[in-house]
């Protein structure tokens, strides 16, 4: 795990920010924040009350409160049920698990990791769960619990999209019944588009489908690439660091 990416959702417009990282080095935990967090700023954005300065670099010995309010207990009895479903076991890290699950709350702050590449099978990757499967129509949730895992699922830029331009959907099935799924995660976007423009080889295919899980870790799916497009996604505008990561 190299680092995650704090995002921020404007409750009022919807839109996403990628505001902060956060890693390791060193044993010890850092969160920075990056230049979306300028742009968010212009958008109604306060910076997190743990972390009051832009322009610093914060370090802890322990991960930070306002990540470890995120992560579920080990001693929870549904502990071993919860790592299952994030397709984790018992020795993932702390960013392991935010990794996974979002560092979702009731807030309007998500979590997703950096692209990995793997130099083994020369393929860039990331996982994400599908968002807003309560919002789908009963039709696309009947075929939504049939998915297995790595079952390819088409992807499609949504440029009609009156809401947001950069939208990417998900598709089920082949040409001839394919059901629209649900969007990849608005922060994720930039990347997908930015991968079609330089002609670059992607795809998404199901990790898993938990059937049992509460919806918001129902679909956990995997966005992978052809080569090492780790720069692509770091270089995204509102990626990149506001000052110099640590090493």
């Amino acid at each position: 795990m190299k680092h995650l990416y704090t995002s921020w959702q404007n409750p009022y417009t919807r839109d996403w920010f990628v505001v902060g990282m956060l890693y390791k080095q060193n044993n010890e935990f850092v969160f920075q924040y990056t230049k979306g967090a300028l742009v968010a700023q212009e958008n109604q954005f306060n910076l997190f009350t743990s972390f009051i300065d832009i322009n610093k670099i914060y370090i802890s010995d322990d991960i930070f409160p306002m990540f470890q309010n995120r992560l579920m207990p080990r001693s929870r009895q549904d502990f071993p049920q919860y790592l299952q479903w994030l397709q984790l076991d018992n020795t993932a890290s702390e960013l392991d698990q935010l990794a996974r699950n979002g560092g979702k709350t009731t807030d309007t702050i998500e979590m997703f990791p950096a692209a990995d590449f793997n130099e083994a099978t020369n393929q860039t990757s990331l996982d994400f769960f599908i968002h807003g499967l309560s919002h789908a129509s009963q039709e696309v949730i009947e075929r939504s619990e049939k998915l297995v895992k790595n079952e390819w699922l088409p992807l499609m830029l949504d440029y009609q999209n009156k809401r947001d331009a950069n939208a990417v959907m998900l598709r089920m099935g082949d040409d001839k019944d394919a059901l629209n799924l649900r969007y990849i995660p608005r922060y994720l976007a930039p990347y997908t588009h930015k991968l079609y423009a330089m002609n670059i080889n992607h795809e998404v295919r199901v990790v898993a489908n938990n059937l049992n899980a509460p919806v918001q870790f129902r679909l956990l799916c995997k966005l992978t690439t052809e080569g090492n497009t780790e720069n692509v996604f770091a270089t995204l505008p509102q990626f990149e660091p506001l000052l110099p990561l640590l090493t």
